[in-house]
């Protein structure tokens, strides 16, 4: 089945055009899979809203790392001694998570995964 996205008015697609670019790449690739497979992505990509509407949550996927942490029961400290670093360097990379401020590399980000105790997976959809 087909599925095609649109947006309510031309205000709300310029207010998504001003996110930020990570928050912006996590919504495109959710966008994306609910073309392919539907709006029924489920938590934490998509929630149904009523008889149609669904919610992005396009942040999810930053928070994803967030969630590691708190999952694995640990602080900043222990991360930042996991990954060689300081805890101010840690709680500088988890605020930039939401905002253009900063774009962590992906070999930031893997030790990061790794120092929760997860694998950092990044996959192209095209």
């Amino acid at each position: 089945m087909d599925y095609k996205l649109e947006y309510y008015n031309s205000s709300v697609q310029a207010t998504l055009n001003a996110w930020p670019v990570g928050i912006r790449a996590n919504f495109r690739g959710i966008t994306i899979r609910m073309i392919e497979h539907g709006p029924h992505l489920g938590f934490p990509h998509t929630r149904a809203m009523s008889d149609g509407p669904f919610e992005i949550r396009a942040k999810a996927a930053l928070d994803s790392f967030l969630q590691a942490r708190k999952e694995a029961g640990l602080t900043q400290d222990e991360i930042a001694r996991r990954m060689g670093t300081t805890r101010s360097a840690v709680s500088r990379l988890e605020s930039s998570f939401g905002n253009d401020k900063h774009s962590p590399s992906f070999a930031t980000l893997r030790k990061y995964a790794k120092a929760c105790g997860k694998k950092l997976e990044i996959k192209l959809i095209g």
